[in-house]
Parts: structure tokens; sequence; C-alpha cells
């Protein structure tokens, strides 16, 4: 756990790590609703979020389906059950597909400034310039440049919500 002071700390599992952030949120969603939320295990998901004929090596369903039902749990739109790892929707996640893509927006940038990680890189920000890849160096720099482009997605996602945050938080 990296520690910025004592009110601020995260763990690595607070950095993002997803392929595709509507994978993660209104597809897989929509995809839990319409076979009736029966509890998928991560490869499970992993198969449901394949897009047409698209395969993938063995293995890669597992962790797509985990990094995916990892992201929306975060965005408290499912669960996974700690003992069976099993993905069910929330009530959130239940009628997130429902909401107007304004209330998706505002949603999901309400459910990132829980993150612990994007609560660091703001505290931080406020008092100086800071750099991603820096703040990010407690990973190896194959993981950086794998999960950076995630952290600015939801740093864009917030973006909206305070025209500020781009300015103190460089690549």
């Amino acid at each position: 756990m990296r520690q910025y002071n004592r009110s601020y700390s995260f763990r690595l599992r607070d950095i993002p790590q997803y392929s595709s952030i509507e994978d993660a949120t209104t597809i897989l969603c929509c995809a839990l609703k319409e076979i009736n939320d029966p509890g998928l295990s991560y490869v499970e998901v992993g198969v449901l979020l394949r897009h047409g004929d698209k395969t993938r090596k063995q293995g890669a369903d597992h962790k797509y389906g985990e990094n995916h039902s990892k992201t929306a749990e975060d965005f408290g739109l499912i669960q996974i059950s700690p003992i069976s790892h099993k993905v069910f929707l929330t009530a959130i996640g239940y009628i997130f597909d429902s909401l107007s893509e304004e209330e998706q927006k505002e949603y999901l940038a309400r459910a990132i400034l829980r993150n612990s990680f994007i609560n660091c890189l703001l505290s931080r920000a406020t008092h100086q310039p800071i750099v991603l890849y820096e703040e990010m160096s407690i990973l190896s720099p194959s993981t950086i440049n794998r999960r950076l482009p995630n952290v600015k997605e939801y740093l864009r996602l917030l973006n909206g919500k305070g025209e500020e945050i781009s300015t103190a938080i460089k690549n």
C-alpha cells in the first residue's frame, strides 16, 4: 500500500485495469440482465463480453472477465461473491442501462471519486502539479503502460466536472 499522508492511501487494485469502459458498465449490466443475472464466473463473464465472433487465447476470457467484473464492482454495478467469485448485478447495475447518458456519466464520475488512487492523485494535484507515470511508479513499466490509459479515462470522465483537473495532472 502506498501512502501519501495519513488521509490518503491506496492499493494496487485501486489503479484501474480494463480494456473497455463500456464492457465494464453498460454492456455487462445489459448482458447480465438479459440472461436473468444467474451469477457468472469470470470465465463466463469474459465469454459473455466477446463481441460477435471474437475469440481469445486460453485463459484470456478469465482475465478479461475478472478485470471487467472488478471494474464494474468498483463502480457499484455488480457484486462479486467472496466465496464463489460469481458476479451478480446490484440494484444500480440492474437499472444502469435505463439511465440517460448524462445520468450514467454523472453516476460514474461520483463512483470514480470513491477510488482511493484517484483521491490520492486529486489530493496531490491540489498542492502541486503531478506526473501520472511517476505516481504509478510502484508498478512495473509494462503495467504502467497498460493501466495509464484507464487512469486517463477516469480523469476524462471527471474532467466534465472540473476543468482544473487537466492542468494539474500531466502524463
